[in-house]
């Protein structure tokens, strides 16, 4: 059948970025810790505040803050706790006995808040201090607690995992803010945060639309396991457009996929046509996913063949690759597939663009009359095209498609025959990881085939050319049919061989 014949995939990206401190208001840090013990209340923790300005400029004086963490007046210790807090590791790892303390003994809220931001701070290096933290979640003040979800969600995606009945329990907190950093702390624990899919699905009718966000956002960091809050999050999308809320829903729905995602298609379809290219592009490449369960996505064909036009160049590069990925619905649809495919696959700037729509080629009908215009403009491409993937995709679905009506391709067949650099065929596979996913060509198993060696698809398409390809064929075939490396090829070309006979 063609389908044992064509191939695709994808693959794709993500991002980082960094801060630091220096010295404040024009002073070094060793001026500042020269008032952190003398003085009166308010200079010293004017003092511990400026050596949490000077960030790791200040990491020799933790000692002196640490002693600042003992001090009489709450003001100060606030300060000192905050400042290890932003000087951070490694120096600050000396004081968690000290946060500690503060965290779940001083009487004072603002210092206890101020330990639970610098727990956060050191992130993986407190994570002996969770149980500390979790206990802070029943604090009094909502300062406490909200500080001490957040830090939660920075010590680490284990962690994370043993406090989700704690952050859950938080999701139903009183206070906005402790609901909005236990959801984004949800969030941090990825797949292992699973088991509290059921509460961030409620959190998706919170009435402040932070919380509303960051449980969406934390839905698509879970991925696959929260399946279940696809209906909500597709009811999301399917409102009004532009807020965070939404943004953050329509970024969610690819990152959990599977099956499940078939049901959420009409969202889909509309973020096909978002004013955000990066969503368009996203949303595109989700349809290369949904390639794999079924026919469900073969409604959005029209909507992806109109973004071969897109001004993004990703969004053309993935809406090709969901092409690719749906191209067995092509068929009934070719009064407006062969157009747009004819036209991209001659003008698209971009090769991995082109080789796309090459293979989605294989979803065309090109045998009768109506389509000479379109099997005159495929062959031009499959023997001029400057990416010579492309070349012997299109060479090698004509041949499969127009036996020897397709001999005119010959030349660009026995060129691929011959190229020992093509390596591999590839599968359709999808990624939406991240914002930043597009469809990517690359070199992967030929699991199909169990061979890593694709030149066996040239020696295939001569095959059922025949003898109308020629003697620079034959000859060909011969040579291949005694290649030392690949088993495959000298098999289909013996077999080929037979053909010109």
């Amino acid at each position: 059948s063609l389908k044992r014949w064509s191939s695709v995939l994808t693959v794709a990206v993500f991002v980082s970025g960094t801060v630091h401190g220096q010295e404040f208001l024009r002073r070094p840090a060793s001026a500042w810790a020269a008032e952190l013990t003398g003085g009166n209340a308010k200079e010293r923790r004017a003092a511990a505040f400026a050596l949490g300005k000077c960030g790791k400029t200040a990491a020799r004086f933790i000692p002196d803050l640490i002693a600042a963490t003992r001090d009489p007046d709450a003001g100060v210790r606030e300060a000192a706790a905050m400042a290890i807090g932003e000087i951070g590791t490694p120096a600050a790892v000396q004081a968690l006995d000290e946060l500690t303390h503060l965290l779940s003994r001083d009487g004072c809220a603002t210092v206890r808040r101020a330990a639970a931001f610098a727990l956060g701070r050191l992130r993986q290096q407190a994570d002996g201090t969770a149980a500390y933290l979790r206990d802070a979640l029943t604090d009094p003040d909502p300062r406490v607690r909200q500080n001490a979800a957040w830090a939660l969600g920075r010590l680490g995606r284990e962690v994370i995992a043993d406090s989700v009945p704690a952050l859950t329990a938080a999701l139903g907190d009183r206070d906005p803010l402790v609901r909005r950093d236990a959801a984004l702390a949800l969030g941090h624990g990825g797949s292992l945060a699973k088991d509290a899919v059921p509460h961030l699905v409620h959190a998706l009718r919170d009435n402040v639309p932070s919380v509303r966000q960051h449980a969406a956002h934390a839905l698509g960091n879970i991925g696959p396991s929260a399946a279940e809050a696809v209906p909500a999050l597709a009811e999301i999308v399917l409102g009004n457009e532009g807020d965070d809320v939404w943004r953050e829903a329509a970024f969610a729905l690819p990152k959990i996929g599977g099956e499940g995602l078939t049901q959420a298609i009409p969202a889909l379809r509309r973020l096909l046509r978002a004013r955000d290219p990066l969503l368009r592009a996203v949303a595109a490449n989700t349809f290369v996913a949904l390639g794999q369960h079924g026919d469900a996505a073969h409604v959005a064909i029209g909507d992806l063949l109109g973004l071969l036009r897109d001004e993004d160049d990703r969004v053309r590069r993935n809406a090709a690759a969901a092409l690719a990925a749906n191209r067995y619905g092509l068929g009934e649809r070719q009064r407006i597939a062969l157009p747009a495919m004819l036209a991209a696959i001659q003008s698209e700037p971009d090769d991995d663009c082109r080789l796309f729509i090459a293979r989605a080629s294989w979803g065309l009908s090109l045998e009768d009359r109506s389509a000479e215009t379109a099997r005159t403009v495929l062959t031009r491409v499959a023997l001029h095209d400057r990416y010579k993937p492309v070349r012997y995709q299109l060479a090698v679905m004509l041949a499969a498609k127009l036996r020897d009506r397709a001999k005119a391709v010959t030349p660009t067949l026995i060129e691929f025959l011959q190229d020992r650099s093509v390596g591999t065929v590839e599968r359709t596979e999808a990624s939406s990881q991240s914002r930043g996913t597009e469809a990517k060509t690359g070199q992967t198993r030929l699991d199909e085939y169990g061979e890593d060696d694709a030149r066996f698809l040239a020696a295939r398409a001569l095959a059922v050319i025949g003898k109308a390809a020629g003697e620079k064929a034959r000859i060909a075939l011969e040579q291949a049919s005694r290649d030392r490396f690949s088993p495959a090829l000298r098999d289909e070309a013996s077999k080929a061989l037979d053909r010109f006979r």
